[in-house]
């Protein structure tokens, strides 16, 4: 059993090494260094195996045909203590007899003197192979390690959170440039109220005499719907208009001439209160 006095030894030993591998300079110190860990390392048992339900019985070896108690066969672990570090200790406990599916009391035992004891035991050493690998030791990491790793982490993280934001940067600068520079000059629609094809519109309207005789006279323009889209050719809204004898309302279909460079109003349809349509061209 490793006492607690040798596991401090162990760790502090350890530290002294890994310190003096950092500081030292030339291949031989550190490959010196390196074989005294590893020595350090392969004679560290990190696991208390003494703790035991029932104390080993001493059996008499040399009565081979005496008969073994069935007290004597029941034999148990406990538990396991596996000591990471100083402050640190992992308990390995076993399963609980209640949920176990062969309880102690029912268990069968193939042996009954001290000489089928050790006949299984001399048959069991026989079929042990020893493994050729070499012994990968997984250490625990220690606090200054630790913190090495979490500062890693925060570098990693901020530089990714950089990146995201340059790229976030750049991406809404494209947008704003394109929306105040491509957007609104090419793409927007813009409203037909107040534009030159509207105001075309209502003046072929008023000037209308069948408009006039179907309205009455003194129009008063109530509303008009549409957007004229810059890269289209063609524009479609309405207007509703009102007149002293009842109201009506203008489907307007204008295109654009590129000859002329200018809007053409290709006809007008009207529809009274009455559903009446009529087609000006």
């Amino acid at each position: 059993r490793i006492l607690e006095e040798e596991r401090a030894d162990y760790f502090k030993n350890r530290a002294e090494i890994l310190q003096q591998l950092e500081k030292a300079k030339d291949d031989a110190t550190r490959e010196e260094l390196e074989k005294q860990k590893l020595e350090l390392d392969s004679n560290y048992i990190p696991i208390d195996f003494d703790s035991y339900s029932i104390v080993d019985k001493v059996v008499d070896s040399e009565n081979k045909t005496a008969p073994i108690n069935e007290d004597t066969k029941i034999w148990r672990v406990s538990s396991l203590t596996a000591y990471v570090d100083n402050d640190t200790k992992i308990l390995l406990m076993p399963v609980p007899e209640s949920k176990r599916a062969v309880k102690i009391k029912d268990t069968q035992y193939t042996f009954s003197t001290v000489e089928d004891i050790m006949g299984n035991s001399e048959s069991l050493e026989a079929t042990l192979v020893p493994k050729q690998e070499e012994a990968k030791r997984y250490e625990d990491k220690t606090e200054e390690e630790i913190n090495e790793d979490m500062l890693k982490k925060r570098h990693l993280q901020m530089r990714k959170m950089m990146k995201i934001r340059k790229y976030q940067f750049f991406g809404f600068l494209g947008l704003g440039l394109f929306y105040f520079f491509g957007y609104r000059k090419y793409l927007h629609p813009k409203s037909i109220m107040n534009s030159v094809l509207y105001h075309n519109a209502i003046k072929f309207i008023s000037s209308s005499n069948q408009v006039q005789r179907e309205l009455g006279g003194n129009l008063q323009m109530m509303m008009c719907n549409g957007k004229q889209f810059p890269l289209f050719n063609n524009c479609q809204f309405s207007l509703v208009m009102f007149g002293d004898k009842t109201k009506a309302k203008f489907s307007v279909k204008a295109e654009y001439d590129k000859s002329a460079t200018q809007w053409v109003i290709k006809y007008i349809d009207m529809i009274t209160s009455k559903r009446e349509k009529i087609i000006f061209k």
